[in-house]
Order: structure tokens, then C-alpha cells, then sequence
């Protein structure tokens, strides 16, 4: 998957400092454990995928794992991937 293929990226002295933009639908989780983190609440019938999601960056995070600079939800926006990319290099 994405995330242990990033996790391996992290793990890699050589590798560990280079930007990683993942195209995927976890932005929205992200999003939403802010939001719930602040009361808002959210009923979907994705929630327990969501679960699992959040228990993967939550176990990324337990195991020293830094998240990748940026999420990009699919289907992916030409001009959102490019102001990413932009973003990170500077």
C-alpha cells in the first residue's frame, strides 16, 4: 500500500528527509480529526474505513513515522498536484 511504501521511504536514512505528496482519499480523514477534535461531529457510511485509516497514521505516529508533508485527494486536479509541488520546493 501507500503508507507502508512511505513508511519504508522514512525508514531509509538516505531517504528520510525528501517530500512525499500522496495522492489518496485520506485528506478528508485528516480533515475530519481536526474538525472532531474541535466538536464538530461527522456520520458516513465510510466511517469504518475511515477507523482504519486513523489507526494507521495513528500508528505510524506511535512508531516515530512523520506524515507525509501533503495529502491529495483522487481524483486528482492537475493544478492542485503542481501548487503542491511548488509548495514543497519552494
Amino acid at each position: 500500500t501507500g503508507f507502508s511504501l512511505f513508511k519504508q521511504i522514512r525508514r531509509k536514512e538516505e531517504y528520510k528527509d525528501i517530500p512525499v505528496i500522496m495522492l489518496t482519499g485520506v485528506a478528508g480523514v485528516l480533515e475530519e480529526d481536526d474538525a472532531q477534535a474541535e466538536g464538530d461531529t461527522f456520520e458516513s457510511p465510510f466511517d469504518s474505513i475511515r477507523e482504519g485509516l486513523r489507526r494507521g497514521i495513528q500508528k505510524m505516529r506511535e512508531e516515530g513515522v512523520i506524515r507525509p508533508e501533503r495529502f491529495i485527494d483522487k481524483p486528482i486536479d492537475p493544478e492542485e498536484l503542481i501548487e503542491a509541488v511548488k509548495g514543497i520546493i519552494g
